[in-house]
């Protein structure tokens, strides 16, 4: 593995996570830098379930990372009387590489990992410049392991530490949004028994895709494609959906996924994202999907700390847009 103080940093935060997860006392705070929200959410563990104790969301009216931090900021103190941490599981932000591979079950975690390793580098000619994480899936009873590789360039995963450390905030974990994503969903209780799910978190930038069954390994990927080419240059949501080239890039993924897993068809799918509120957005990929998306609000799928109509109203209205925050926010060594 490459070795870097950053990557064991985040290391350490996954296994600080895991050690608490054993005597739950503390809230987790989950932070999603999108490209034009900004998401932030407290969850609460001390009942020993994790309920949505706070929730807040700021529009990126302005480039640049001061502004950003400001915004940040702003959350943390609009939040204040709720959330009692500093520290927070933060998202990449830019589109990570990820690699997945297989290799023979009779391999241990290590010798998969080292495996891996050796085959990605002829893949990557700059993975010394890279943070990377290996992550191991064994689906019972399958003659093959597989490896998820994810790796990111050094540099922007520092200047995101930074951004996030220069707005009052304590990274203590990072995670891609794809895994964050789907972590959201399976704390949920969203996955069912032998169920194969597809899950799509339609952002303004890119389209976050999950593809996974029960027991099994998932497919991620995103796709450079959002709302921004969804939509016109307008912004008008009621004007027809320019989606050929997101369609043909989702069917290329599930043909892969189904091709390589031996999945005959996927039995449900999640639409998630700001997009996905939108009318005509919905409606597309509901006729154009090979099943029925049904609406994913994750902020209406977990329990509340305290009832509060504030809360409610921002879960009901912009609920859709926080999939990735609390994904982030739900502690997890499944997928986070």
């Amino acid at each position: 593995m490459i070795k870097n103080s950053l990557l064991r940093l985040y290391r350490k935060g996954k296994e600080r996570l895991t050690r608490e997860l054993r005597g739950i006392t503390e809230e987790s705070l989950g932070l999603d830098i999108g490209t034009r929200f900004i998401k932030l959410v407290a969850v609460d563990y001390s009942s020993g379930e994790p309920l949505l104790k706070w929730a807040g969301l700021r529009e990126i009216s302005a480039p640049g990372e001061d502004g950003v931090i400001g915004l940040i900021a702003d959350l943390r103190k609009e939040g204040c009387q709720e959330i009692n941490t500093k520290e927070v599981v933060i998202n990449l932000g830019s589109p990570p590489t990820v690699q997945r591979l297989e290799f023979p079950s009779a391999l241990s975690d290590e010798e998969a990992k080292e495996a891996a390793l050796l085959e990605v580098s002829q893949l990557i000619p700059n993975l010394e410049g890279m943070e990377s994480e290996v992550k191991i899936f064994r689906p019972e009873g399958a003659e093959k392991v597989s490896v998820l590789f994810v790796s990111a360039p050094r540099e922007a995963v520092a200047r995101r530490v930074g951004l996030v450390e220069r707005a009052g905030l304590s990274p203590r974990c990072m995670d891609i949004d794809s895994l964050a994503l789907l972590n959201g969903v399976i704390q949920l209780g969203e996955m069912k028994r032998k169920e194969s799910l597809l899950i799509l978190n339609i952002g303004t930038s890119f389209i976050n895709l999950a593809l996974v069954k029960e027991g099994g390994s998932p497919f991620l990927r995103d796709i450079p494609q959002g709302s921004r080419e969804l939509l016109p240059p307008s912004g008008d949501s009621s004007s027809p959906v320019k989606g050929i080239e997101v369609l043909t890039q989702i069917e290329r993924s599930l043909e892969y996924y189904q091709t390589r897993d031996k999945i005959k068809k996927i039995d449900r799918i999640l639409l998630g994202g700001g997009a996905g509120e939108i009318p005509t957005v919905y409606e597309y990929f509901q006729e154009n999907m090979p099943a029925l998306p049904e609406k994913w609000n994750p902020l209406l799928k977990i329990g509340h700390y305290r009832e509060a109509a504030s809360l409610r109203q921002l879960a009901e209205k912009e609920g859709g847009h926080f999939s990735v925050a609390l994904g982030l926010a739900l502690r997890s060594e499944v997928y986070c």
